[in-house]
């Protein structure tokens, strides 16, 4: 067994495993922070409308009201995924689970000796290049890393793979 070989396997682990989290935590935040905006969207727009029938001597700020919110409605694109780079983003998490537990099954097996390292580092470039494509189109969707999702992100990745290898980090 090769220890080069187990630390590169590991650190496409993590890696994998840091990305699925990370993709489920901007998934939840994405849907949230939608959900808010809506919901500002909404109460400028009723406001307008109740305030033109509270009097009549508000149409211009009524207009006004109405017409802000039609704008900033305008802007959910700029700031928030549309529905489609969601959807794909919630299948390629599902994507990464995969390819994470197939790390896995590779790391046990190169650490116990189940299969030779010449075996070992063939199953790791395949699954590098099956996934290649995923990982340009994920970079993609998850634009500028968000610092505090990333830390979280490598937080629960980090208990997640130390309950189960019982390491704190494997990196050296």
């Amino acid at each position: 067994m090769s220890e080069f070989l187990l630390n590169r396997i590991w650190a496409e682990l993590k890696q994998s495993s840091v990305n699925y989290y990370y993709a489920d935590l901007l998934i939840d935040k994405q849907i949230f922070n939608s959900k808010c905006f809506n919901i500002c969207i909404a109460a400028l727009s009723s406001g307008g409308a109740i305030l033109s029938l509270i009097s009549l001597y508000f149409p211009l700020a009524t207009s006004i009201i109405i017409a802000l919110a039609a704008i900033i409605n305008q802007f959910h694109p700029v700031f928030f995924l549309k529905s489609e780079e969601l959807t794909r983003l919630c299948s390629l998490r599902t994507d990464y689970y995969v390819l994470r537990n197939k790390l896995e099954n590779l790391f046990c097996d190169t650490h116990f000796d189940k299969i030779t390292d010449v075996q070992s580092q063939r199953q790791l470039t395949q699954i590098i290049e099956e996934y290649a494509e995923k990982q340009t189109e994920l970079s993609k969707l998850f634009g500028k890393i968000i610092n505090n999702i990333e830390e979280i992100s490598i937080e629960k990745s980090d208990q997640y793979l130390n309950s189960i290898y019982n390491v704190e980090r494997r990196e050296k």
